[in-house]
C-alpha cells in the first residue's frame, strides 16, 4: 500500500481503480505499477507525509498552521495506492511522482471551466 495526494483541480480525473505508475526520486529503485484503491472524502487540512511537503523538499506547497501543522496552499486530497508486485516495507518512505491514467480534457474545456471559476468567483456567489 503507497498513499500520496492529488491536487483538487485534478480530482474529477481519477477514481477508484484509477491505474498509473510509481516513479521514485534517484535510481536506486525501479518504477511500480499501483492503481488508486480510495479516495479521501475531504480535502486535507495538513499534509501527514513530511517528505512530500515543501518544507521538507517535496512538491506540494505548504505553510505551517497552528500545532505545527504542515497546511497545503493549495486543496490536496489524500489518496491510497495498491501496488503491483513487491513494495517497500510499510516504515520505508519512498518519495517520488505517480502518473495516472485518468481521463483526458480538451484545452478548450480546460480553458471554459477556469473562466467559469474566475467569473463565480468574482460575482460574489
Amino acid at each position: 500500500t503507497a498513499k500520496g495526494y492529488v491536487r483538487e483541480a485534478d480530482l474529477w480525473r481519477i477514481g477508484k481503480g484509477t491505474t498509473g505508475r510509481f516513479i521514485p526520486e534517484g535510481v536506486q529503485r525501479g518504477t511500480a505499477a499501483l492503481a488508486v484503491s480510495d479516495i479521501a472524502v475531504r480535502g486535507a487540512a495538513a499534509i501527514d507525509v513530511p517528505d512530500l511537503a515543501s518544507l521538507h523538499g517535496g512538491e506540494i506547497a505548504v505553510q505551517t498552521a497552528p500545532g505545527n501543522r504542515m497546511a497545503p496552499v493549495i486543496g490536496q486530497y489524500l489518496v491510497w495506492f495498491s501496488v503491483e508486485g513487491e513494495s517497500p516495507p510499510a516504515e520505508t518512505t519512498v518519495r517520488g511522482v505517480v502518473h495516472l491514467v485518468g481521463a483526458r480534457e480538451s484545452l478548450l474545456a480546460s480553458f471554459w471551466r477556469q473562466a467559469l471559476k474566475v467569473l463565480i468567483r468574482e460575482s460574489g456567489a
